[in-house]
C-alpha cells in the first residue's frame, strides 16, 4: 500500500522529465521571465496553486461519496 504522497509525488516527477525532454528539444532560452517577479509568481503557480491544489483537491475526492463529488466538479468548471 503506497502512500498518497508518494503516488502523487511520481507524477510530478514524470511531469518533469516530460517538460525537460521537451524544453530541451523545443526551448527557447531566450523567452524565459527576467525579473524575480516573474519567477516568483511561477513558482507559486506551479507549487501552490497547481500543486497543493491539485492535492488537495484529489485528497478530498476520496473523502466525499460520488454524488458531492460530482456536483464540485460540475461547480470547478465555471471557476
Amino acid at each position: 500500500q503506497l502512500d498518497d504522497k508518494t503516488v502523487f509525488g511520481w507524477f510530478f516527477i514524470g511531469a518533469l522529465i516530460i517538460a525537460t525532454i521537451c524544453y530541451a528539444l523545443f526551448g527557447n532560452s531566450n523567452k524565459l521571465p527576467t525579473t524575480s517577479t516573474q519567477w516568483s509568481i511561477l513558482i507559486y503557480l506551479g507549487i501552490v496553486a497547481s500543486g497543493l491544489g491539485y492535492f488537495m483537491w484529489n485528497k478530498g475526492a476520496t473523502l466525499v461519496n460520488v454524488g458531492a463529488l460530482a456536483v464540485m466538479n460540475n461547480l470547478l468548471i465555471p471557476a
